[in-house]
């Protein structure tokens, strides 16, 4: 959906009256990167932008609700009680509606229920209120999880993972501008050691799909995508690209430890890397067990996410608490280097 279509939908006053909401309290509108969410005090409605990027291509109707439907399909896995349904967005003579009826459809909108912000990983390790059972209940969930994921068997190339790795060097001079040379040279010593890694280890990753360690899972498991309710809420899994979500078990499990430590959560990301490979070991599932690529694995998922606020960056103003924030990704990076 184009900026002003989405502004068009919010001028209709009933643009909800198909869905039967008669909210209270004023409705919230949120804007991300790629995508409009409309918030009630229960439901959530998210609509994708109209736009066509590198990592996807949201740029027709016809894409959109195919990922939308991919999107709550996939997210359907973790959080069924969250993820609820695809609805038109359709055109009635000067008006759009959210909802089915007699129209046009304009757009689509993927409905979910709103949950509570209270419990919101990201906002509990700030506050001190994440426990050790909230750790082990999730790190049983994404066991689960795992052990049921479809098995894939992707191409291993050592060209492919080395560009993944290293488009963070795309992000080298941006950084040095604005937070200073040596992080720069991390990210230049990173690159290096990510080629180094990938080409003496390309026939592990092989061997490791072969076993069928390699799985269509989530591809995004960080603080920010799960609620800690009772079972755990994951949420917000990559449904644009089937080729980050359909990755190595331990690439998974890597970006919650990652982010664990850049929560200075250390001994929680310890008791979530146990539990889970105890878990999946008590599951059945081969051993998916190899530190050295587990640390490689948080390498990478350190400079996605410094990448990521790169972004926010670029689109907003670079406040004092992105500069912070990108910073500690790197100093992760720079850790993560002197341990492979």
């Amino acid at each position: 959906m184009t900026a002003d279509l989405f502004q068009q939908l919010l001028a209709n006053p009933d643009f909800l009256k198909r869905e039967s909401i008669q909210s209270v309290t004023p409705i919230e509108t949120i804007e991300t990167h790629i995508s409009y969410v409309i918030l009630t005090e229960t439901w959530a409605y998210k609509i994708k932008k109209t736009l066509r990027l590198p990592f996807l291509d949201f740029s027709t109707v016809a894409l959109r609700k195919y990922y939308c439907q991919q999107e709550l399909r996939l997210n359907q896995r973790l959080a069924p009680q969250m993820y609820r349904s695809v609805l038109p967005i359709k055109k009635q003579q000067n008006y759009l509606f959210v909802g089915e009826g007699e129209g046009h459809a304009m757009d689509y909108a993927l409905k979910m229920r709103r949950m509570d912000n209270a419990l919101e990983m990201d906002k509990m390790l700030l506050a001190g209120k994440v426990q050790n059972s909230h750790i082990t209940g999730l790190a049983q969930q994404i066991a689960d999880f795992h052990r049921m994921a479809t098995v894939v068997r992707p191409n291993y190339s050592v060209t492919y993972y080395q560009n993944l790795f290293n488009s963070i060097g795309e992000w080298r001079t941006y950084f040095e501008h604005h937070l200073g040379e040596a992080f720069g040279t991390i990210i230049q010593r990173a690159i290096a050691a990510s080629d180094q890694y990938l080409t003496g280890h390309i026939d592990l990753l092989r061997q490791r799909s072969e076993q069928g360690l390699v799985r269509d899972v989530h591809g995004d498991l960080h603080s920010k995508n799960i609620f800690l309710t009772t079972p755990p809420t994951v949420f917000d899994c990559i449904e644009f690209d089937e080729k980050l979500r359909q990755i190595d078990l331990l690439n998974e499990v890597a970006f919650l430890s990652m982010d664990l430590d850049f929560w200075h959560q250390e001994p929680l990301a310890q008791l979530f890397y146990e539990a889970y490979m105890n878990y999946l070991s008590t599951a059945g599932t081969e051993d998916v067990e190899n530190i050295n690529l587990f640390t490689y694995f948080k390498l990478y998922r350190a400079s996605v996410r410094a990448k990521v606020l790169g972004l926010q960056a670029q689109e907003t103003t670079w406040s004092p608490l992105l500069k912070s924030e990108v910073k500690r990704y790197l100093h992760l990076m720079e850790r993560y280097l002197s341990q492979l």
